[in-house]
């Protein structure tokens, strides 16, 4: 690689890095970095499904207890099947992925929070609010063509 390329000029694989920066735009952090327990997603938009690959971190020193992803949707969006729960150790991390139909073409937002119990406490569940993730019709509208005629029949 020259060194035209790699400080951004133009050349052949400058697309192959803007294609791997397009990745990285859709990772969206979910909480805050002091919260207990940080997360973030990836959202995977494929025509009329959505992936949300959730990275969540355990920040604290205890082992974090049934944590669970606990997704809701605006819009017409639809959570296929709930995620499962898992156990963190200390500073331990999990991936959990939860799948999303789309059945329109409006916009729509995920929101939700991650509920978990530490072992040994006696408190009640705790819980960390997420931000909000807003889905964009423009995420999962492909161009295409098509003859006058066909334009004409739709």
């Amino acid at each position: 690689m020259s060194l035209l390329q790699a400080t951004g000029g133009t050349g052949g694989s400058v697309q192959q890095q803007d294609k791997g920066s397009s990745k990285l735009n859709k990772v969206v952090q979910l909480t805050g970095f002091s919260d207990p327990v940080y997360a973030e997603a990836y959202v995977n938009v494929n025509q009329y499904d959505i992936v949300f690959d959730v990275l969540v971190v355990n920040q604290t020193s205890d082992t974090l207890q049934g944590l669970s992803l606990e997704l809701a949707t605006l819009g017409d969006l639809r959570l296929v099947e709930r995620p499962s729960t898992v156990t963190l150790g200390p500073h331990d991390f999990a991936n959990i992925k939860a799948s999303i139909k789309v059945s329109s073409t409006e916009n729509g937002i995920i929101f939700g929070n991650i509920v978990y119990d530490i072992v040994g406490s006696t408190s009640d569940r705790n819980c960390v609010i997420l931000n909000n993730v807003h889905i964009d019709i423009m995420d999962y509208i492909q161009p295409a063509t098509c003859t006058d005629s066909e334009f004409r029949k739709m």
